[in-house]
């Protein structure tokens, strides 16, 4: 499911990505390992279409929940 969000985000479609991204980091079935990427992806899909506030909401839940994961060190807009 990472992949296919992050093959539609390659695509242009953002917003495709974005609600893919919503259905699947709510999963409980979802290891951690696949969640943490994945919410830098949802944080990095709403920069691109400079919803700050959103990407940083997505940020901090990967900073919140997965305190020593090696993902925070991406987890933003730059």
């Amino acid at each position: 499911m990472f992949y296919y969000a992050e093959s539609t985000r390659q695509d242009n479609s953002t917003a495709g990505a974005i609600e893919i991204i919503n259905r699947f980091i709510n999963d409980k079935s979802v290891p951690a390992d696949v969640v943490q990427p994945t919410l830098v992806l949802l944080g990095q899909c709403y920069c691109d279409i400079n919803q700050n506030k959103k990407a940083n909401e997505a940020f901090d839940r990967l900073r919140r929940e997965y305190p020593d994961s090696k993902y925070i060190k991406i987890a933003n807009c730059n």
